[in-house]
């Protein structure tokens, strides 16, 4: 039995390295900080039973190497990175949700803590009681440096999705504005926020979508987007927002999923071929510094409506499935795209961690086993990994 283990690891091993040498860019290190290929962490972890598939992977988590520099650990059950507040002088607050404690036994907080440049220890938010229980929500930094939160889950049943940091009272408060949209609290509206001007986006399931500025309290009513279950949106350059539907009323090939432009000029939605093989997965949507339309890692529109179809690295492949007779892993999950950093590289998060692409070199790197990742305001790399917060600065 040990014997057949033992060829099956070195069959695995080689198939991988066989991928990884197709394209020998992926082993091309970006500016020293990227940790060996996954090829060399690849190991065997049984025949796909279901407790084989929940091993970790690599046996041990690989930590961001330099110019990756550890700023501070994190002392919270099981933290999860939301996000980071920037301020002059280098200064810094780094946003945790403590995913360790259930939000269903907290009384006058929920689980959400700041950590502080050279502070000791976190400092608890206090969540308005229609905020509790939440799930883990989704943080946002707006132009001003406000602080705002989209809360997905159980907090729903109040008809809460959007709440707003209150720096004297160190309280998340509901947006009551947002009472009036008409959304069903157990399905997904896909709440989205506009970079640049600070908006947010409402897109509700077989509903209207909504525009609210909180300079003004204003909220605005669009059109209706029909029968349609959103579950990811981005806004362009031009400010129409795409928007992925996983089900719809209608479709031009007859596909599933589909892709739909909002125009709020001309208050129109339209869908947009999407031609890439995509399935199995909710993909999220990004457009970068050069107008590309980036769906996860599956692949990208060009400005002028070219599709391509993006080759599955090396990086991605999880050893902890099996390989089929193309060499592609069973159970990969495609990772996310991020966002786009100073210096043009493309960052990616997934089940087996985070990497960065430079797009013109078509060069892959692998950062670390942790997917944690977020950029600030002045364009500096955060990555939290095993209760340790790092931080690289590409400038």
């Amino acid at each position: 039995m040990k014997k057949n283990r033992t060829l099956c690891y070195i069959l695995l091993l080689g198939i991988l390295f066989f991928l990884s040498s197709c394209n020998p860019n992926n082993r091309i290190n970006i500016e020293n900080h990227c940790i060996p290929p996954i090829t060399d962490f690849a190991y065997y972890a049984g025949s796909g039973d279901y407790e084989g598939m929940r091993d970790p992977y690599p046996d041990n988590p690989v930590l961001p190497p330099e110019p990756w520099k550890p700023v501070t650990e994190i002392d919270l059950t099981l933290p999860l990175l939301l996000g980071i507040r920037s301020y002059p002088n280098n200064d810094y607050e780094a946003w945790f949700f403590e995913a360790g404690l259930s939000g269903l036994t907290r009384t006058n907080n929920n689980s959400i803590y700041i950590q502080k440049k050279d502070a000791n220890d976190p400092i608890p938010v206090v969540l308005h009681e229609l905020f509790r229980p939440a799930d883990r929500p989704i943080m946002f930094i707006r132009p001003d440096n406000s602080v705002w939160f989209s809360y997905d889950g159980l907090s729903r049943v109040n008809n809460i999705i959007l709440g707003k940091y209150n720096d004297s009272t160190k309280e998340i408060l509901p947006v009551t504005k947002l009472n009036s949209i008409d959304h069903n609290p157990i399905a997904f509206t896909v709440v989205i926020m506009d970079y640049l001007s600070g908006d947010f986006w409402f897109i509700v399931p077989n509903g209207y979508i909504y525009s609210y500025d909180p300079d003004s309290d204003i909220l605005t009513k669009h059109i209706h987007i029909g029968q349609k279950s959103p579950a990811g949106a981005v806004i362009g350059p031009n400010g129409n927002i795409y928007i992925y539907a996983y089900s719809h009323e209608y479709s031009s090939d007859g596909a599933p999923q589909a892709i739909f432009e909002y125009s709020s000029d001309n208050e129109t939605i339209e869908q947009i071929l999407f031609p890439l093989d995509y399935s199995g997965y909710f993909p999220n949507l990004f457009i970068d510094q050069s107008g590309r339309l980036w769906v996860s890692s599956s692949g990208w529109r060009e400005p002028g409506g070219e599709w391509y179809q993006m080759l599955r690295s090396p990086l991605f492949y999880d050893s902890r499935g099996y390989i089929n007779d193309w060499g592609v892993s069973e159970n990969w999950w495609p990772p996310k795209v991020e966002f786009e950093s100073p210096k043009n590289l493309i960052w990616f998060t997934g089940i087996l961690g985070t990497y960065s692409l430079d797009f013109t070199e078509g060069k892959w790197c692998w950062v670390s086993t942790s997917s944690q990742l977020f950029q600030d305001s002045t364009g500096k790399l955060w990555l939290f990994a095993e209760d340790i917060l790092f931080t690289y600065s590409q400038k």
